[in-house]
């Protein structure tokens, strides 16, 4: 693993950045970037996600809301299903540094995070291919 690493690693720099970077510069022709007014949160989706992520940094900031089931909605929220559909992400956790006002900046790194990883893993996925087709 490590010597396709290393042996691949501007490739996979490249594979991650790419996507990322066109994402950005597609997203900052709409006006949506980095602390900007626009978001790409749109609709029901800013009030869902926003609420959802901040519910969940504030989890991971207190100790006295329970992970799995909370109150704080209602008659109860059971999180263990809703974080598979809202939150089943790898990069969840970086909520736990931004606030209610900058959420949406943090959907926006998570965004680009995710549209990296796709080039990251589609290009490791790939390359496997190819070497297992070419040893045949």
């Amino acid at each position: 693993m490590f010597d396709f690493i290393k042996k691949n690693i501007w490739l996979m720099l490249g594979s991650f950045i790419l996507p990322a970077g066109l994402l950005a510069i597609a997203f900052a022709f709409l006006g949506i970037y980095w602390g900007s007014d626009t978001s790409i949160l749109a609709g029901d989706a800013y009030h869902q996600y926003v609420a959802i992520h901040t519910l969940y940094r504030d989890i991971l900031h207190n100790s006295n809301l329970g992970f799995l089931y909370t109150f704080t909605n209602g008659l109860g929220l059971n999180l263990y299903a809703f974080s598979a559909y809202y939150m089943g992400s790898f990069f969840m956790p970086l909520t736990y540094f931004f606030n209610v006002h900058t959420m949406p900046d943090a959907l926006y790194l998570i965004t680009l995070l995710k549209f990296g990883s796709i080039g990251l893993s589609s290009f490791v996925a790939l390359k496997n291919m190819n070497n297992r087709f070419i040893e045949r």
